[in-house]
């Protein structure tokens, strides 16, 4: 999400006109209030991806005994695919979530007095 705001004209235009220093911290912070705001949707994103993956008895002794589980060698081997999974799973969200966060940032400097 970061990677895509922070390329977008709208917010390289903000930090040209109000610096860096002021538009980065405002942004930051929309940033984490954005993806809390999806925190149950990149969790079920996340297992939906591992799923195709692990089987559910896999999953629960990856959750159970962390490293101590028999399962985290298949863990690491499949982790570039749940990964990519993860990634075209959740494309259009991270998508939606960036551009919520440039318009939230873009308004904020641009009604009345920039943020501090």
């Amino acid at each position: 999400m970061r990677g895509i705001a922070t390329h977008t004209v709208t917010i390289q235009g903000t930090v040209a006109k109000y610096g860096a220093d002021k538009v980065t911290p405002v942004l930051e912070r929309n940033i984490e209030e954005e993806a809390i705001k999806h925190d149950a949707e990149w969790a079920n994103n996340l297992a939906l991806s591992y799923e195709e993956y692990l089987t559910d008895d896999e999953l629960r002794s990856l959750a159970k005994n962390t490293a101590q589980s028999p399962f985290v060698p298949k863990l690491k081997e499949v982790m570039p695919q749940a990964g990519a999974s993860m990634k075209r799973r959740s494309e259009a969200l991270v998508t939606a979530a960036a551009t919520q966060v440039v318009m939230v940032t873009f308004r904020q400097f641009t009604t009345g007095d920039p943020p501090k």
